[in-house]
């Protein structure tokens, strides 16, 4: 080095540093298997990762009709989004430059907000409605009754 300079880091290793940590990460949406089950009738239960799957690809009949419609929530929820989240990513980055975030704050922020888009977009999508057995919150039993969701029959 030569003689009277001095290196003084001012954070740029510091920020080289996070943008690697953020550059390696990956933020995952969406419905994890095994976090969580619905009780269905006749006792079995099903994995909520498995009824946000047959919702978003939608699922058929033997026959081949159509038993549930694809509501394509996670894709549409980034299609309709995208834009969104660029400004966001630019945000984020501009914070780790800042100081003001390190990567494991911007991953958290990313994934809050697009956990955000795909709820959003299962309440306010533009799909197929629910059916009257779905709105009704069963099917129906050996005797053809069905129960409302606050367990009152709809057929008595």
């Amino acid at each position: 080095m030569p003689k009277g300079y001095k290196d003084t880091d001012k954070g740029m290793e510091k920020i080289l540093e996070e943008m690697k940590k953020l550059s390696e990460m990956q933020v995952k949406v969406g419905f994890p298997m095994g976090s969580g089950e619905v009780a269905r009738d006749g006792g079995e239960n099903i994995d909520i990762a498995q009824i946000a799957a047959w919702n978003h690809y939608g699922t058929t009949n033997k026959d081949g009709s159509v038993r549930i419609p694809a509501r394509p929530f996670m894709t549409d929820a980034f299609d309709n989004n995208r834009e969104r989240i660029g400004e966001l990513a630019e945000k984020l980055i501009s914070e780790i430059k800042q100081g003001k975030a390190d990567a494991e704050i911007a991953a958290r922020k990313c994934a809050v907000a697009n956990i955000d888009f795909v709820k959003r977009e299962i309440r306010d999508g533009n799909f197929v409605p629910n059916s009257e057995v779905t709105r009704q919150g069963s099917r129906p039993d050996k005797n053809g009754n069905r129960n409302d969701k606050s367990g009152k029959g709809l057929n008595q």
